[in-house]
């Protein structure tokens, strides 16, 4: 991860949610953000997790420059469900670090 800066993937986001206009995606994605940013960094930590995600982010990235909405679609869908495959793997082994505090 970037020292100093926020992370390459919240650049993509953002740049993203805002060129599309997208202002509710966008608040809910701001309202989120710390929780988002937390769990990123733990899973970044990993250096493959960082080599693959960097991977993921330029395939979406390339398919975007050739106005591939397919395969730009087919690339941030490969990125959100390993993401989401390598989130339910690290809590399934560290339960207490994804735990929901009870209000």
């Amino acid at each position: 991860m970037r020292q100093g800066r926020k992370p390459v993937a919240r650049d993509l986001a953002d740049l993203l949610l805002g060129e599309l206009g997208y202002r509710r995606v966008q608040s809910v994605v701001d309202a989120a953000r710390g929780k988002l940013d937390r769990t990123r960094e733990y899973l970044l930590r990993a250096q493959h997790r960082q080599s693959r995600s960097y991977l993921e982010h330029v395939a979406i990235a390339e398919a975007l420059k050739r106005r591939d909405a397919d395969g730009a679609q087919r690339a941030m869908t490969r990125h959100l469900d390993r993401t989401m495959e390598e989130i339910e793997l690290r809590a399934a082994e560290n339960p207490h670090i994804f735990a929901t505090i009870a209000a």
